[in-house]
């Protein structure tokens, strides 16, 4: 039981993380294309 509760717990950390990896990978790239726009407006 407590094994299962770690590993549980271990696979959620895992997904935040990789969530939270995701959203700042889109707010680069939402960055540099603001970026870009204002350059050649």
């Amino acid at each position: 039981q407590n094994e299962r509760d770690k590993l549980r717990v271990a696979a959620r950390r895992q997904r935040e993380i990789k969530e939270q990896r995701q959203i700042r990978h889109h707010d680069q790239q939402l960055r540099d294309y603001n970026l870009l726009a204002f350059r050649y407006s």
